[in-house]
């Protein structure tokens, strides 16, 4: 598990996951490998939801600290996932924007989404189109085969949002500092994402 950096604030982080059907083999591998390595990061001053989706949706764990038991939890609800079905990234966004929407606020803490896709939309709606308002949205690229303009125009819609091509675990690491969550790997430069504002 991650040190508690007293120097950092905590950062509450939804992951929304891609789990359908064209993410199987190895690109839902290096996802699972990506999300397990990013959870390692985390400390106890840290809080983690993970919502999964694939023609549906569904939140795998809630908004909870990260403690040795929570984090074990964890790595076994991702250990455990397997992809089927069609892609509504819609609904997975939604729901992981729901669930800061519905958090406790607390001052001084950080907030943000990350989306680990391969960017492959069949339902009707579009990814692309959803609001999702001041939270900084990441979004990670999986498969050569990867949908690069829905990934790049989510995050792009989002303050402070990026997208970010996975070709390796490091990457995830790497690219903490563009989203304000540096602190996750010894930097602090968190301000544009606080909850500041108790009534936001």
């Amino acid at each position: 598990m991650g040190r508690d950096r007293s120097s950092r604030s905590g950062v509450n982080l939804v992951t929304v996951l891609d789990v359908n059907g064209s993410m199987r083999g190895e690109k839902f591998e290096k996802m699972k490998i990506a999300m397990l390595f990013m959870i390692k990061k985390l400390s106890p001053i840290d809080r983690l939801s993970i919502v999964v989706f694939n023609g549906g949706f569904h939140r795998l764990c809630p908004l909870q600290q990260i403690t040795e038991n929570s984090q074990w939890k964890i790595e076994n609800l991702v250990n455990a996932l397997v992809a089927n079905g069609g892609t509504n990234i819609s609904t997975g966004l939604q729901t992981g924007l729901k669930v800061l929407n519905d958090r406790s606020l607390t001052r001084g803490r950080a907030v943000g989404i990350m989306l680990m896709s391969d960017g492959q939309q069949n339902t009707a709606t579009d990814a692309a189109q959803v609001l999702v308002g001041n939270v900084p949205v990441c979004t990670f690229n999986f498969g050569a085969d990867h949908d690069l303009i829905v990934l790049n125009a989510i995050a792009n819609n989002s303050v402070g949002g990026m997208l970010s091509d996975v070709r390796n675990r490091d990457n995830l690491v790497l690219h903490f500092p563009v989203f304000g969550w540096a602190s996750l790997d010894g930097c602090s430069d968190l301000a544009n994402h606080h909850e500041s504002n108790p009534n936001r």
